[in-house]
């Protein structure tokens, strides 16, 4: 991979981009401006999904998604579960800076297999998540009738996408227009084309590293892509940049202020000005907690 030095503008032609969206959950809060050329500022800790009042938040979070207004987040844990496997849970908040309120498990959803990688699309209403099968994962796809609801009826695998491997870190473009995911051993990121169905997915080969990337979290106008970037000591935060959505990937560099240990990204605002990620910087390897960090 051609890994530059320097940050990539993830901007056009202004440094600064409002969201001008419309639809089931138009009402999104981070409408404000910010230079997009600048740094994240400080990581801060996600409250309200924590398994105790006590612990600052660690969740040992399996990857999260909001809805525009950031307003509902679902995320995978298996510290409310108590068992080994991973469950999906949601929580709300009044205000997009205020913990959440206390974690509803999917129940509609959960069995005892794994579910972690959740992606939201851009109405809020259809969720994508991972899923362990017969010892391997898969991509799965279930839509709730209302932003409101706190309930998801029954997924069906994507048959389109998912081998007999490993498939997993499903992310939807906000237009719906595709889907990137991982696919492990080795190490890939894909892109799936969608319009009435997906079509066969491509892999994004200048993504690739020694190790392989994985985590993809497409930008609003999908010409940004943050990632992790496996590395022989951990795991990192990358941003890769293109022209166009049809080009490949030309600008590469680590998100380095927010490198610490362990990060991975999860879900980023339409604006692009803020960031959600996962992080072991307070822990060990199973101690994963959820930050957010926005850009100035």
């Amino acid at each position: 991979m051609n890994d530059s030095g320097t940050a990539p503008d993830s901007s056009k032609a202004d440094t600064s981009v409002a969201d001008t969206s419309s639809g089931a959950d138009a009402a999104d809060a981070n409408t404000a401006m910010c230079d997009l050329t600048k740094a994240f500022g400080a990581a801060t800790l996600v409250l309200g999904i924590a398994t105790t009042a006590s612990d600052g938040g660690k969740v040992d979070v399996g990857e999260a998604a909001l809805t525009s207004d950031e307003l509902q987040i679902i995320f995978a844990t298996n510290h409310l579960t108590g068992s080994a496997d991973f469950d999906l849970f949601i929580a709300k908040r009044t205000d997009r800076n205020a913990p959440f309120l206390a974690p509803v498990p999917l129940t509609t959803l959960n069995d005892t297999n794994d579910q972690r990688g959740v992606s939201l699309s851009g109405d809020g209403l259809t969720l994508y998540y991972h899923q362990s099968v017969a010892g391997n994962y898969g991509i799965y796809r279930t839509t709730r009738g209302n932003v409101s609801d706190t309930a998801f009826p029954a997924a069906q695998a994507l048959s389109a996408v998912n081998t007999p491997g490993v498939d997993v870190s499903p992310n939807i473009t906000v237009d719906g227009t595709a889907l990137y995911f991982a696919r492990e051993s080795p190490n890939h990121i894909y892109r799936a084309l969608a319009s009435n169905a997906f079509a066969t997915p491509s892999v994004i080969t200048e993504l690739d590293s020694m190790f392989g990337p994985t985590a993809p979290v497409p930008t609003a106008d999908d010409l940004g892509l943050y990632y992790t970037k496996v590395t022989s000591g951990g795991t990192e935060l990358w941003f890769a940049k293109r022209t166009a959505t049809n080009a490949p990937y030309t600008q590469f560099a680590a998100v380095s202020e927010l490198n610490v240990k362990g990060e991975r990204p999860t879900w980023v605002s339409r604006n692009g000005c803020r960031l959600y990620f996962d992080s072991t910087r307070n822990g060990g390897s199973a101690a994963y907690q959820l930050f957010f960090a926005d850009k100035p």
